[in-house]
């Protein structure tokens, strides 16, 4: 899959009749908080939040008190229709 303005592209296609300049590439925002001193990870499924001793966000605060730098969670998410009917083109 590739990532995606979803919002502008809910509306886009209905109004223009395509989704140019929508569909975007992944970034390793995570590589790029380590590139800088921070720490990070990449999760792509939502069962990566379930454990309640060990999750991204039990890491995150962890490695921020630890470290006093930041943490990035790099959450690949997918399409839904959050905020449909809202102005966004």
């Amino acid at each position: 899959t590739r990532a995606c303005w979803s919002q502008i592209e809910r509306e886009q296609i209905p109004k223009l009749g395509d989704n140019t300049a929508c569909m975007l590439s992944y970034c390793d925002y995570d590589l790029v908080s380590k590139g800088y001193g921070g720490g990070g990870e990449m999760i792509y499924d939502k069962k990566q939040l379930d454990d309640e001793k060990d999750n991204p966000f039990i890491r995150a605060k962890k490695y921020a008190k630890e470290n006093n730098a930041p943490y990035i969670i790099n959450a690949h998410i997918g399409t839904s229709d959050f905020r449909e009917g809202s102005i966004s083109v």
